[in-house]
C-alpha cells in the first residue's frame, strides 16, 4: 500500500530507525492516545499504561499551556499477549499533541489525528463526560479523510470502504463518567452499546440532520472495530 498525504511529508529519523531495528520481534503494536489538550492524556499514559511517575514518563505540567507538541513515542515497549493467539509481541505507546489548542488551527489538528490513526493498531480517543453531539462533532473532519488520502498514486481519492481496511480499532475512553448506563426503557446496557446507540443515525431529513448522520456514517465506516470504556 502506498499512502499519499497531500502537503504532509514524513521522515523516519535515524533515532527512530535504530529503535525499530532493535526490536527482536517481527510483530509490534502501536497504541495512540488522542483528544483535546489539557485533558490528562499524558498523565493517563504515565500512570495507567506505563506506570511511570511524571519525572520519568511523558511530559506533564500544571499550566494552561499544552505540554506535548507533535507526536511522541515511548521508546521502551511493553510485552503483551495477543488476544487472538498465544503469541506475545511488543507494544509502543504514543502520546499526541492535544486537539483544539488556542494557538493552533484546525488543519494542524487534522494532521495530528490523521498521522496517529494511520500508524496505530489501537486508537484511543480520550474525552470527558458523556458522548454528546459536541464530542461526536469533534470527529467531523474525518469526513474529509478520503479527500486527503490516496492509497495509490493513480487514484484521485480513496474509497472510504477501501480506506477503512487500514484503520485501527477504536477505543472511546470516557473520563469522569459516573452515570448509570441504561437504555430508554431502563435496561442496563454495556459501554459498547452506549457508544453504538450514540452513533445511530438521527431521525429527520434536514440538512443539519444529514450532516450529523454523515459524520456518524464515517465513524462507523472507518472504525469497523470499536469499543467504549
Amino acid at each position: 500500500m502506498e499512502v499519499h498525504l497531500y502537503k504532509i511529508e514524513f521522515i523516519v529519523t535515524e533515532e527512530a530507525q535504530s529503535l525499530l531495528r532493535e526490536s527482536k520481534q517481527n510483530n509490534v503494536g502501536l497504541i495512540s492516545l488522542v483528544g483535546r489538550y489539557r485533558t490528562g492524556k499524558s498523565f493517563l499514559l504515565n500512570r495507567v499504561l506505563l506506570n511511570k511517575s511524571k519525572e520519568s514518563g511523558f511530559n506533564v505540567g500544571p499550566t494552561i499551556r499544552p505540554c506535548t507538541k507533535g507526536i511522541w513515542i515511548w521508546s521502551e515497549p511493553i510485552e503483551v499477549q495477543n488476544n487472538h493467539s498465544s503469541e506475545k509481541f511488543n507494544v509502543y505507546f504514543i502520546d499526541t499533541e492535544g486537539l483544539g489548542a488556542y494557538d493552533e488551527e484546525i488543519n494542524h489538528d487534522s494532521k495530528i489525528f490523521l498521522i496517529a490513526v494511520l500508524i496505530s493498531s489501537l486508537f484511543i480517543l480520550n474525552s470527558f463526560g458523556t458522548i454528546d453531539e459536541n464530542s461526536i462533532n469533534s470527529l467531523s473532519f474525518i469526513v474529509n479523510l478520503s479527500k486527503t488520502i490516496k492509497l495509490t498514486s493513480n487514484e484521485k481519492t480513496a474509497n472510504p470502504d477501501e480506506l477503512a481496511k487500514y484503520f485501527p480499532s477504536l477505543l472511546w475512553l470516557l473520563r469522569d463518567f459516573s452515570l448509570k448506563l441504561e437504555d430508554t426503557e431502563g435496561n442496563t446496557i454495556t459501554a459498547k452499546q452506549y457508544l453504538e446507540n450514540a452513533l445511530m443515525p438521527n431521525k429527520g431529513s434536514s440538512d443539519i440532520i444529514e450532516e450529523k448522520n454523515k459524520v456518524r456514517r464515517m465513524i462507523t465506516t472507518y472504525f469497523a472495530e470499536r469499543d467504549c470504556y
